[in-house]
């Protein structure tokens, strides 16, 4: 950790922190300077503000409490305290939701993969309260998801936010949506169904039988969970951080702290795979992001591909001043360009920047609502409605 902070010298304090505590597992060392670092002139609501801005805030605050509990105000600990107890209860009902969901599926001969939530706070973090979400999140074939979709409706969920504009019309979904999203009638469990993994941000194409390759059974609070194999979900995690171009730490935590939980993970048959997906850029400037950021130690072979490969060095370098940076935010249309650079092949590079900048989402199916035989029209309207929304805030 010393070795990152005097490559990154302009870091704040604050984020510093986060750095350093945002891990399940702290050396001696680094809890020496997290204990020496929360001894400075430190603004202790920034520093948990920020990190909830990354999602890791609970994370944060279960290691300042076993290194630094003593130096905490008091009256920060008692509201972090109750965030806390807060936090877990509803990781723990959302893993029974999960549960629920997988029951239900099963009786209707519905194949659905969990992918992050419970399941990855499980395999990656070994406990359920250390690592944040608010949804649940599944895989599943797009014939399946419509029938999930009226079992939960039954169960009165509903669809989530925008998707009501779409009048329930399943033609919409399958057109212009990769995924589902619902909330139930309580509005306090939202589950999402994709079945196009990070469409439209980065374009490759899932095999019909992606969810059925390699699946691997895992203990969630005693019950048999369906997941992916660990390479599959490696790749799965990457291309997430990607499509979000690195604008939250919690998402390189998640894959540094998979890694840590999987030493033997094949990362030469991960590279040769990620390869032929065009995404090997990708792959590797993760891995470089956490070897800088967690002092990870990598194999020889693989710091050789990265010392090879400027493209992943200088966005690696750019990533992490934004993320550790967050007032000046990569706009989209930097990051469909780094997207660009990043692909191993410009023309899916290409492909990825125009999918990303056309394809209509539920904000362009809201605004304006048009007939079927006019649906390709949402392809011109998204860019329109991009470019106007870049224009009003430029003067705003």
């Amino acid at each position: 950790m010393p070795n990152f902070f005097a490559a990154f010298p302009d870091i704040c304090i604050e984020d510093k922190i986060i750095v350093c505590a945002a891990r399940t597992e702290i050396s001696d060392v680094d809890q020496a300077v997290l204990k020496s670092l929360s001894r400075e002139n430190v603004d202790w609501n920034i520093v948990f503000q920020k990190a909830g801005q990354h999602k890791v805030q609970h994370l944060v605050y279960w290691q300042l409490n076993k290194v630094a509990a003593d130096i905490i105000p008091w009256e920060i600990q008692v509201s972090l305290k109750q965030d806390f107890s807060n936090h877990v209860f509803n990781n723990l009902k959302l893993t029974s939701e999960l549960i629920k969901l997988l029951e239900l599926c099963k009786a209707n001969n519905i194949r659905v993969v969990p992918i992050k939530g419970p399941m990855l706070a499980q395999i990656a973090y070994k406990n359920l309260s250390l690592r944040s979400f608010s949804d649940l999140d599944f895989f599943v074939s797009k014939e399946g998801a419509l029938k999930i979709k009226d079992l939960l409706v039954a169960r009165s969920f509903r669809l989530n936010g925008l998707n009501e504009t779409a009048n329930n019309d399943d033609f919409f979904y399958e057109h212009a949506l990769y995924e589902l999203a619902f909330l139930s009638a309580d509005k306090t469990v939202a589950i999402d169904l994709t079945w196009n993994i990070e469409a439209p941000a980065i374009l490759f194409t899932v095999p019909e039988d992606f969810i059925a390759e390699n699946l691997i059974n895992i203990e969630l609070n005693g019950y048999p969970v369906p997941s992916f194999s660990c390479e599959t979900l490696f790749l799965i995690l990457n291309i997430h951080t990607a499509k979000h171009y690195w604008t939250r730490l919690c998402w390189v935590c998640d894959i540094h702290e998979f890694m840590r939980s999987f030493p033997n993970i094949d990362l030469d048959a991960i590279l040769h795979r990620a390869a032929r997906l065009k995404i090997k850029n990708i792959i590797l400037t993760n891995l470089l992001i956490i070897n800088w950021l967690y002092d990870f130690k990598l194999p020889e072979s693989v710091m050789d591909l990265i010392a090879n490969n400027r493209t992943v060095k200088k966005h690696a370098q750019r990533i992490l001043d934004h993320l550790l940076s967050r007032s000046h935010l990569p706009n989209m249309i930097y990051e469909m360009i780094s997207s660009v650079q990043l692909r191993d092949s410009l023309l899916l590079g290409v492909k990825d920047f125009l999918l990303r900048l056309m394809s209509p989402t539920l904000i362009e199916l809201s605004l304006i609502k048009l007939p079927k035989c006019l649906f390709p029209l949402y392809w011109i309207i998204r860019p329109v409605y991009l470019a106007v929304r870049r224009v009003r805030n430029y003067f705003i």
